[in-house]
């Protein structure tokens, strides 16, 4: 499937493939911000509230420009949750990504319409699941998903 995706985005005409890069952008976005609700949904079924906060590593990690956007839960509450719970809310966000760029990876063929629709799903897709894999999945010790997973403390 990744090899058959691969073909088709490398076949298509630069006009295509431009107008669907541009169109894809505010759509991962859009798919980044659910990602973190989806962060805050696990929370709040645990007990835990929080915000939706911009750079929130800031002054907690020279990398902080990588977290552009995050979760925050509030010290008291998150006390409140186990381990286990907080691995969940730590797999909440990247089970999002996985099942939307998969989605959107097996199914681009599946659409009739324009040929930039399809080339949106697409960059869209691939944007998501490949993102998701480098940057949340793969434990990073600037706290990310994948870390939160091993070191929920």
């Amino acid at each position: 499937m990744t090899m058959a995706l691969y073909h088709y985005l490398q076949t298509l005409q630069p006009k295509v493939a431009v107008i669907a890069l541009l169109v894809s952008i505010p759509l991962v976005f859009v798919s980044y911000s659910i990602h973190e609700a989806a962060h805050w949904l696990a929370g709040r079924a645990f007990g835990a509230t929080g915000s939706l906060t911009f750079f929130p590593l800031r002054g907690k990690s020279r990398l902080w420009m990588v977290s552009i956007m995050g979760m925050r839960f509030d010290d008291a509450a998150r006390r409140q949750v186990s381990r286990s719970q907080i691995r969940m809310m730590a797999l909440a966000g990247p089970a999002w990504d996985l099942m939307f760029g998969a989605a959107c990876m097996c199914f681009y063929h599946d659409l009739t319409g324009p040929e930039v629709l399809r080339a949106t799903v697409a960059c869209v897709g691939v944007s998501v699941l490949f993102s998701s894999i480098a940057l949340n999945v793969v434990p990073l010790p600037i706290g990310n998903d994948g870390w939160r997973v091993l070191h929920p403390d």
